[in-house]
């Protein structure tokens, strides 16, 4: 193996002789990859270092022990500079930020298969530019390493590769790309500490399945999938919660963190993450303050903050079949538990005799509560306990009293879980989590910081409708003070506002009148929504619906819709058309809004109380015969 010297007089020589393809020195400056050489020569020089390695030139790939040997052993020299030849810092600022983040956020270093143990071998990596410019260091440029790769934060900031599971390590290199198919997994060695016989040719597939089988060979904890396993995991998912958090978070057009960075100091929140005596946190309010954005801020947090820690999270919603009974969060749950290969023996014990039938038949929330307890009591989490997240309670439809005694009875010891829940004010969920001793954290009682995170959220709103509506100054700062000024602690109104002045049918200098129409509060919304019914193409059908909803004072799905209001002929064998009908921004209650919460979807009680009292009165006296007919043929029948 050949180092490099760089010797007083500048010359730069390996400790044996040259060889063919970098000599004479005259050729090699104008090899593409000698400015990264001049580079570490430079660098070594000014930290007092007398050798340097670099993978440029020092690997004699003709020979197969030497080229072995490297592969091998590459994970333990990785050390130190990262040297990125598409990242200028000669390019200056715009609007106050560098030009070079963007590049660095595309450089091809981050897709490289190589580059994967590069980055995390070393405690410090630090990157410079093509000029030779210092950027930052993997710890400093933390964050955006972690977008652009997917990499965990914790690994990031040092902890050890144990920590994270065998198949977090194959997902980190799952997008990158090397100029030989195999080199996929050779690349691969120094993460999962195993070595293999180099055989070029012989496929990724193939290299792949002796890498599994190598890291099973070695593997103390067999953190690894046998083929019944891959069928199991197939049959047990019904949803992926991850999917769920990204569809929702893209709804909304973007996470904030200073939107909900607040929970995390407060004090409810402090001494259910610090203490053990309370492993359940109930975080409660009315809708439209914000509470699955919360959630998915928690998420993020206790994964980037506790690096390799168990964490399982599930997303409900009451017009879904898919995600809103106990079978589907327990099962969700688990789904997201057994990503760890160590944990999925407890649900094989019933799969193996029972197959897909475990998840299914009528007995499968006993069963899949039998197995949720049974994961909660292993022995691993003694060291590292687990945290389920469960969202929006009130929208389980199905068994949430039997969902409720799962969390009590697992929210003490032997337990080895701390539980995060949120809904409504629902007095029902009250008197059963009042049973075990938990931490509340009701959004009403910390008004100042929500109204302060919805200004956040206000100001973030207000520049992405101004980049899309090229409002100007005057009319952006008319906007953004009547929003801080009506909001009212509701992200739902602010986000109902921003989705009526985005319209592409309203005019920038309407925009301000239209505005003043929006009255404080979510009455006023429901009169201009119902106002918007009369003009819509299938006003009749949006009428009969808003009747029967009222009427049963909660959400309803497509299918009860078509069985409890006249369809028009057709539609009831369309599911795909009726669902595009009362998607149309025009129909209020079913708009499909950016936000986390919508009228249709989530709808208040507050709405419901509201709509009835609304559709006794003569100014909606057709939407009140409909109303009047099906509450005499439901209750009077």
């Amino acid at each position: 193996m050949r180092l490099l010297e760089h010797t007083d007089t500048g010359k730069i020589l390996l400790t044996e002789d040259l060889v063919d393809n970098i000599h004479p020195h005259g050729t090699a400056k104008n090899k593409a990859g000698y400015n990264k050489i001049r580079f570490c020569a430079d660098q070594e020089s000014r930290e007092g270092l007398r050798f340097f390695w670099v993978d440029t030139c020092c690997i004699d790939k003709s020979s197969s022990a030497e080229l072995q040997e490297a592969i091998n052993s590459m994970f333990k020299w990785y050390r130190g500079y990262v040297y990125l030849a598409d990242v200028s810092t000669h390019k200056g600022n715009v609007d106050g930020n560098p030009t070079w983040k963007q590049a660095f956020l595309h450089c091809k270093w981050f897709k490289r298969g190589w580059t994967l143990q590069e980055l995390i071998a070393s405690k410090t990596v630090e990157f410079f530019s093509k000029e030779g410019e210092y950027l930052g260091n993997r710890q400093t440029l933390g964050n955006d390493i972690h977008n652009v790769t997917g990499i965990s934060l914790g690994a990031l900031q040092g902890n050890t590769l144990s920590d994270f599971g065998i198949e977090e390590h194959m997902l980190w290199a799952k997008n990158r790309k090397t100029t030989r198919k195999e080199d996929k997994a050779y690349s691969l060695f120094g993460i999962f500490d195993v070595q293999i016989p180099i055989l070029y040719g012989e496929g990724e597939d193939k290299a792949f399945r002796r890498l599994r089988e190598e890291i099973r060979k070695v593997s103390k904890t067999q953190e690894m999938y046998d083929e019944v396993d891959t069928c199991c995991l197939a049959d047990l998912r019904s949803t992926d919660p991850r999917h769920d958090k990204k569809r929702i978070e893209d709804a909304k057009g973007c996470l904030l963190k200073d939107s909900y960075c607040w929970v995390i100091g407060n004090w409810e929140f402090q001494k259910w993450h610090n203490g053990d005596d309370n492993r359940l946190l109930w975080i409660k309010g009315d809708p439209g303050k914000g509470k699955t954005m919360l959630l998915c801020g928690i998420i993020d947090e206790l994964q980037n903050s506790l690096g390799s820690v168990l964490l399982a999270f599930f997303f409900c919603q009451a017009t879904d079949s898919r995600i809103n009974n106990a079978i589907a969060i327990i099962r969700g749950l688990i789904y997201l538990i057994i990503q760890q290969p160590a944990l999925i023996s407890h649900v094989r014990r019933h799969y193996d005799t029972a197959g897909k039938n475990l998840f299914e038949d009528a007995n499968a929330r006993v069963a899949l509560s039998e197995i949720l307890t049974s994961i909660l009591q292993d022995p691993d989490l003694e060291i590292k306990p687990m945290y389920l997240i469960i969202d929006t309670l009130d929208e389980c439809i199905t068994d949430l009293p039997q969902l409720l005694e799962l969390i009590v009875q697992t929210s003490s010891a032997p337990f080895r879980v701390k539980w995060i829940v949120s809904s409504r004010n629902w007095t029902q969920i009250e008197e059963k989590l009042a049973i075990v001793t938990q931490n509340k954290l009701s959004l009403e009682l910390n008004a100042k910081s929500v109204a302060n995170a919805i200004d956040v959220y206000i100001y973030y709103k207000i520049s992405q409708l101004s980049i899309k509506k090229k409002n100007n100054d005057k009319t952006k700062m008319a906007i953004q003070d009547y929003l801080l000024s009506n909001a009212n602690g509701t992200f739902l109104w602010v986000a109902l506002v921003c989705q009526a002045l985005a319209d592409p049918g309203l005019r920038n200098w309407n925009a301000l009148r239209t505005l003043q129409t929006f009255r404080p509060g979510l009455d006023s919304l429901y009169v201009r929504m119902i106002q918007e019914i009369k003009g819509c193409e299938d006003s009749d059908l949006c009428r009969g619906i808003l009747a029967v909803t009222a009427t049963v004072g909660r959400p309803i799905s497509l299918e009860e819709i078509t069985s409890t209001v006249e369809m028009p002929d057709g539609l009831c064998d369309e599911p795909e058309a009726l669902e595009e009908i009362i998607s149309q921004p025009k129909t209020f209650f079913l708009a499909k809004l950016q936000i986390t919460t919508d009228i249709f979807k989530r709808p208040s009680t507050g709405f419901f109380t509201w709509a009835k009292k609304r559709l006794t009165t003569p100014s909606t006296r057709g939407l009140s015969r409909q109303y009047q007919q099906y509450y005499d043929e439901t209750y009077t029948a």
